[in-house]
């Protein structure tokens, strides 16, 4: 493998909705270091890092490998395909709407048509497929690079963060070794003024009926499978 000079930038790459939010915000916690939006100035997730903006270098979330310049060290959030797309489509698709009394997600089904669902899959596995592509590129070219699990950040957030910090070189500040729990995912979600269930919200009956619709009834598992490449996923699926 290539060895990266430290000053080089780092870059979270993944498709929207597979979690990059929740780590950049454990990552920021522990490091006590800024992430940045590539290609944009938004701000940190911390707010009592904000006058850190200028901390050199810088690490980077990205939904799109045309943001990435001079990459150092490449991490990519991986979510199973089917589930990744069909979580954007309810938000950043049109098709979700929230309940105004229960505050849950349901799918607005008067929008979910066979033809817009068919058209947005592939307009979103091609996106997938080329954030994927991107990745075996550097992989193949001796570059730095590491695939973590959306199911394993949410199931153990601390651990697969502290990897994260490991494997960009940098440091967990203080005593920031605090367990797993509930409690405390709570607390940093507070620290980062929004909710945890906003990231991942439960999978309700509702929406889990709907995700089974949503594969069986346009067959969009195996149809999302083959646009973004069998083989790409088994790859993928391999490096984690």
């Amino acid at each position: 493998m290539i060895e990266v000079a430290k000053d080089v930038d780092c870059y979270m790459l993944s498709f929207p909705r597979s979690g990059s939010t929740l780590l950049r915000g454990f990552y920021e916690f522990l490091t006590e270091e800024p992430t940045h939006t590539a290609g944009s100035d938004s701000k940190p997730i911390l707010t009592s890092l904000h006058g850190k903006m200028n901390q050199e270098p810088k690490t980077y979330k990205t939904h799109s490998t045309d943001n990435i310049e001079k990459c150092g060290s490449l991490l990519l959030i991986y979510r199973k395909p089917h589930e990744c797309i069909f979580s954007h489509m309810v938000r950043g698709g049109g098709f979700g709407q929230i309940d105004p009394i229960s505050g849950e997600w349901y799918i607005d089904m008067d929008k979910f048509t066979e033809r817009n669902c068919k058209e947005i899959i592939k307009q979103y596995s091609n996106w997938f497929n080329d954030n994927l592509n991107f990745v075996f590129s550097k992989i193949d070219a001796g570059l730095p690079v590491k695939v973590i699990s959306f199911d394993t950040l949410v199931q153990d957030p601390y651990n697969t963060t502290k990897e994260v910090v490991s494997f960009f070189d940098k440091e967990i500040v203080g005593d920031k070794a605090w367990k797993d729990t509930p409690e405390k995912i709570a607390e940093v979600t507070r620290y980062c003024k929004t909710t945890y269930e906003w990231w991942y919200p439960p999978l309700t009956e509702n929406l889990r009926e709907e995700l089974f619709l949503f594969k069986d009834l346009h067959r969009s598992d195996s149809m999302i499978n083959d646009l973004v490449g069998r083989d790409n996923i088994e790859r993928v699926e391999s490096l984690i």
